[in-house]
């Protein structure tokens, strides 16, 4: 049986342990670091703020820059789907207006000319529509990319200083 003064590894007794623990704190209280390494370890940690103050503004700028992109082709996309609806709508309306008009035409030549005449101005509409399409898709492209490119030479000359 182990008495209060002993431990399992043997005789030492837990008041002395304690005493050397005490004395061990003690010691170690009165060392002094040399100055030269307090003054490199305070330099490193200044730096080492520095560093993270800079990286978390570039951090900032940049995902601010990104959101703005973000954002304007986001506005592009539904310039570009609200135009596409419209245009849709249009393209429905003619047909219902020359579906109309065909079933009103008293001949077949007449509805058969009638027909090519619809298949040609939607073939004009087609490619005027399409052309708005692409003209919008470029624009939208080149100013999301414009504002990327612009985030990131600014995160780089950041980064550079």
């Amino acid at each position: 049986m182990l008495s209060p003064d002993t431990t399992e590894y043997g005789d030492l007794n837990m008041n002395e342990y304690a005493k050397q623990t005490e004395e061990m704190i003690k010691n170690a209280q009165k060392m002094m670091m040399p100055d030269g390494v307090q003054k490199t370890i305070e330099d490193n940690l200044n730096k080492t703020r520095d560093a993270y103050s800079k990286f978390s503004e570039i951090t900032q700028d940049t995902t601010k820059a990104f959101e703005k992109a973000c954002d304007s082709a986001q506005k592009g996309t539904k310039k570009i789907t609200d135009k596409i609806v419209a245009q849709t709508s249009e393209n429905t309306k003619a047909a219902f207006d020359a579906a109309g008009a065909i079933l009103q035409s008293k001949s077949v030549p007449e509805a058969t000319q009638l027909q090519a005449e619809f298949f040609k101005q939607q073939l004009e509409n087609l490619g005027q529509q399409s052309k708005e399409i692409y003209e919008m898709s470029n624009k939208i492209a080149s100013e999301t990319v414009k504002s990327l490119n612009t985030a990131a030479n600014k995160a780089f000359e950041q980064n550079s200083k």
